[in-house]
Order: C-alpha cells, then sequence, then structure tokens
C-alpha cells in the first residue's frame, strides 16, 4: 500500500506541471492589452499600456536642423560718403648744420653730408638751399657721385641748385662739396663757408587717394545669395580727374574713370564675397572725387523650406481609418526658451505652431493618405529643429 501511495503522488506532481505549462503558453499567446489585464500591469491616463508595449511604426525621422526666415530677398548695404584727394605741399627734407670747405697748396678739406628722403617717389621739384658767407674758388657739389653744379660763386645768396631725381637712392644719399685749387699762390686758400643748407622739394600726399570700408554679410545671406551690385555717385569734374580703382575683398570690380554726377552700378562677383567681414576699397591717382550714395545691393535667392516624404501601405491605412493606429507628428526644438514659429503643411493640409515649448504633438489621421505623403516645413521666424517624426501607434484595445 505504501507503493501505490508514492505512485500516486508521483502522477499528481506531473499533471500540475503540465497544467502549469499549458497556463504559460496560453498568457504567452494572449494580445498584449488582454495580458496586461490578466497578470494587472497599469496602463496610462489614457488607457493604453505602457509604451514598451505599444507597438509604433517609424513613417519619418529627420533632423531638420536650423531653418532661416527671410522678411524679403533684397537687402541693402550702406557704406558712408568719403572724399579721395591728394594734397602737395614744399618740405624741407634735410637740414645740415653750417660747415666750411677749404684748399690751399698745405691744407684741404672737403665736406660730405649723408642724407635719406623718406618718400622719394611722391617727392619733386627737389633743390639743394644754402648761402656762403665766405666765398673764393670754384665750388663743386656731387651727388651720389654724379656731379651737379661747378661754378666761381661771387655773391652771398646763391640761386638753388636743382636735383635729378634721377640721381638719388632709395637705400640713402651723399652729397660732397669741395673747392679748386689756388694754382700759383701758394700763400693762398680758397674757402666757402656754407650757412642755411638744407634740401627742399615738393611733396605729395596720397594717404586721401585711398580708402578702405568694412561691412558685414550674414552667413545666412551669403549662403543664399544670387547677385551683388555695387552702386555710387560720385562728384568730380570729368576732365580733372584720374582713374579711380575699386576692389572688394582685392578684387578689382571697376578700373577706370567714372561717369561723374551719376549714380554709377557695377555687379560684384558673389564669389568676391566672404561670410562674415568683407571690406571695399576705393583709389584714385588724380584729381578729387567725393564718393557718396554708396551701397551694395544684394539680391538672394528664394529661401526652400524642407519637404520630406513617407509611405503609408493599404493596411497602415486601414488600420488608421479602422481606429486601430493614430498617426502622430512630432517635433522637438532646441530648447531655448525663444519663441518658435512655423506652419506645418501635410498633404496640403497647414497647422500654425507658435510656442516657446521645445515639444510640440499632433495627431494628423485625417491629414495622410494612402501611398506617398509629405510634410512641409516653413519658418515664420528662424527655429531650430533637433528632430521631426510620425509615427504609427496602435491603440489599446480598450480604447473607443
Amino acid at each position: 500500500m505504501v507503493k501505490k501511495r508514492g505512485q500516486s503522488g508521483g502522477g499528481a506532481a506531473g499533471l500540475v506541471a503540465i497544467i502549469a505549462g499549458l497556463i504559460i503558453l496560453y498568457i504567452l499567446f494572449l494580445e498584449p492589452a488582454e495580458r496586461a489585464d490578466l497578470l494587472g500591469e497599469e496602463g496610462d491616463n489614457n488607457g493604453n499600456v505602457d509604451s514598451e508595449d505599444e507597438e509604433v511604426s517609424v513613417l519619418l525621422d529627420e533632423e531638420p536642423g536650423r531653418l532661416d526666415y527671410l522678411k524679403g530677398d533684397e537687402f541693402e548695404i550702406d557704406i558712408p560718403s568719403f572724399k579721395l584727394y591728394k594734397t602737395t605741399n614744399a618740405k624741407e627734407l634735410e637740414v645740415f648744420n653750417d660747415f666750411s670747405i677749404r684748399k690751399g697748396w698745405f691744407d684741404e678739406k672737403i665736406v660730405e653730408k649723408s642724407f635719406f628722403i623718406d618718400n622719394l617717389d611722391n617727392s619733386d621739384n627737389i633743390i639743394l638751399s644754402f648761402s656762403v658767407r665766405k666765398h673764393s674758388g670754384v665750388l663743386s657739389v656731387d651727388l651720389n657721385g654724379n656731379n651737379i653744379y661747378e661754378s666761381l660763386i661771387t655773391t652771398q645768396n646763391v640761386e638753388p641748385i636743382k636735383l635729378r631725381k634721377q640721381y638719388f637712392n632709395d637705400e640713402g644719399n651723399t652729397l660732397k662739396f669741395s673747392v679748386s685749387g689756388v694754382g700759383l699762390a701758394f700763400w693762398s686758400t680758397n674757402e666757402y663757408n656754407f650757412e642755411g643748407v638744407k634740401i627742399i622739394g615738393d611733396v605729395t600726399d596720397i594717404s586721401r587717394q585711398k580708402t578702405k570700408n568694412i561691412f558685414t554679410l550674414e552667413p545666412w545671406k551669403y549662403n543664399n545669395l544670387e547677385k551683388a551690385t555695387l552702386k555710387f555717385h560720385p562728384d568730380c569734374k570729368q576732365n580733372e580727374v584720374g582713374t579711380l580703382d575699386v576692389m572688394v575683398n582685392n578684387i578689382n570690380v571697376f578700373s577706370g574713370v567714372p561717369d561723374c554726377g551719376m549714380l554709377n552700378r557695377y555687379e560684384v562677383p558673389v564669389g568676391a564675397l566672404d561670410a562674415g567681414i568683407n571690406n571695399v576699397i576705393f583709389m584714385t591717382n588724380e584729381g578729387s572725387y567725393l564718393i557718396d550714395l554708396i551701397e551694395i545691393d544684394l539680391e538672394l535667392e528664394e529661401l526652400s523650406s524642407p519637404l520630406y516624404w513617407f509611405e503609408i501601405s493599404e493596411e497602415q491605412m486601414e488600420n488608421i481609418m479602422g481606429g486601430v493606429s493614430d498617426a502622430n507628428l512630432t517635433l522637438e526644438f532646441v530648447d531655448d526658451d525663444e519663441n518658435k514659429e512655423l506652419d506645418i503643411n501635410v498633404n496640403g493640409h497647414m497647422r500654425r505652431v507658435d510656442q516657446e515649448e521645445p515639444f510640440y504633438e499632433k495627431q494628423i489621421n485625417s491629414w495622410v493618405e494612402e501611398g506617398r505623403n509629405y510634410v512641409k516645413l516653413i519658418p515664420k521666424t528662424t527655429v531650430d529643429i533637433v528632430s521631426i517624426q510620425i509615427e504609427l501607434i496602435e491603440k489599446d484595445d480598450d480604447e473607443d
């Protein structure tokens, strides 16, 4: 009898194991919502089960980034008026201390004076000026080894000596003063005492013949730039001015004599401009210009709004129409506390977004259709969008 009881107990345990296995299999094959009810799992406030039990199909997932907004497609950059001209004035280029030279049978003194002219290219009509308190013999003056004067001086005030520009050196110059000998009069000495020795020339100031102006071109304008035009009005006398050169970032956009008293227009190559800091240079070699009404006109291409496509199958559309699934659109913005304003266009259905919050959600069941669909984002302010998603989310069976 004891043996029979053991056999009976083992059979009962096996039966329990088989039943438990069948129950587990049954639970596993239940719908997620029914399984959640059976096991006592909690749903969300709308009666949906936890998201990890929801069936979600991603139809679209993109990262638009920054969307710029333009109020127009034409912009003007104003540049202040200025005048181009040169001035020429007489200037002392070098002044020497008083000195003397002499020559006799037993004594000779030759004097050399070194000097440098700073602005030789713009210096003209250069002369050597001096007076002589004592003078006897023939005076000889050399400039860098070239004789420029040799004469017997009979008066204290000497006519200025012209110094030829071709005899000057950029690296430095030397004047040599000497006097002729006395011949057979060994008891005498020829001598010159110099006073007020100076080099004088007409120096042209060309610093006013060139002007440089800075302007800024924002990156979003540069990226959409289609055409740029430089305009200016030169007030000048047509027959008294020289060539006017206009450079934009070292690219020559005009070289010649402009139409005086008229508005001049010249196209600026788009490739000559940079995003950020740019410069425009006006310079002339002759005459006087008053340049005003200076503008750089920009024409921008029309900004294209981002357009995305997504597909909905026949089965997915049947689930939407049958209330089994919802098509949801979600936008995530950069959380910058700035107002986000844009239009959303889904298959021609428009919705304005105007908010500061970083997330926007919209159910779009009635906006979608079977096959190919599109969504277009049209900014009304500059906005930064982290992502746009369109998802097909299966509803809880308990939802109406």
